[in-house]
């Protein structure tokens, strides 16, 4: 009689422990959650390498004038916090009233909550009183912390020149302007850091420099 030839037996397959299921699927989750975290730092760090930091271009030296209140503002007095600088006059038949408004537009776009001010230096001081510069910023809608400064002629002319690295005309006399004569000066606006070092010029209707100048201050203001 021919033995029965046995039935193999498969071996069983060897079971998984419950909390090895929870591990792998909780790697499964993780690893690409992981690696978008990398990549998204990655990206970050390439952006803040490659950004460009603001020049350091010049150092504002010290003045002292008036403001339309009676009150002295110095240099020191706007240590501290970035600030915006341009030099019109009130009685400017053309460009400064554009100016104005777009400087108004730069303190909208900032807004009340900013540190940064603004500086209008009168290139026309001997017409430009403290009466005359406070109708003027009211004219044109100026708030706290935008300063409207007069004093003397060659003081601010030479702060025009030398300070902030912007032509001014001289040449321009007192009959002239009470004609509506023009005094040629530049329409550049100056951004200046907290420590009243200059970091830019920009060209206030140009919309790219205007945007630029936006984000310049917010980053100046950021930084401080």
């Amino acid at each position: 009689m021919t033995p029965a030839t046995p039935t193999p037996v498969e071996a069983p397959e060897p079971s998984i422990p419950a909390s090895r299921n929870s591990a792998v699927r909780w790697l499964l989750w993780a690893l690409p959650v992981l690696a978008l975290l990398i990549l998204i730092a990655a990206g970050l760090t390439s952006r803040q390498r490659d950004a460009v930091p603001l020049p350091v271009i010049a150092q504002v030296p010290d003045f002292d004038f008036t403001h339309y209140d009676g009150s002295s503002i110095t240099r020191e007095h706007l240590l501290g916090d970035p600030w915006i600088a341009d030099f019109i006059f009130t009685r400017c038949p053309a460009i400064c009233p554009r100016m104005t408004a777009q400087m108004k537009q730069v303190a909208d776009a900032l807004g009340d909550n900013s540190p940064v001010r603004i500086a209008s230096f009168s290139v026309d001081p001997e017409h430009d009183t403290t009466e005359v510069l406070a109708r003027y910023a009211e004219a044109h809608g100026a708030g706290d912390g935008w300063y409207f400064l007069t004093g003397d002629k060659a003081a601010i002319h030479t702060l025009s020149r030398e300070g902030f690295l912007l032509g001014v005309d001289d040449s321009t006399s007192a009959d002239e302007l009470a004609e509506d004569g023009p005094i040629l000066h530049s329409n550049r606006f100056v951004l200046v850091d907290d420590q009243s070092r200059i970091r830019g010029f920009y060209d206030p209707f140009d919309p790219a420099d205007f945007e630029r100048l936006l984000k310049d201050a917010d980053s100046l203001a950021t930084e401080r």
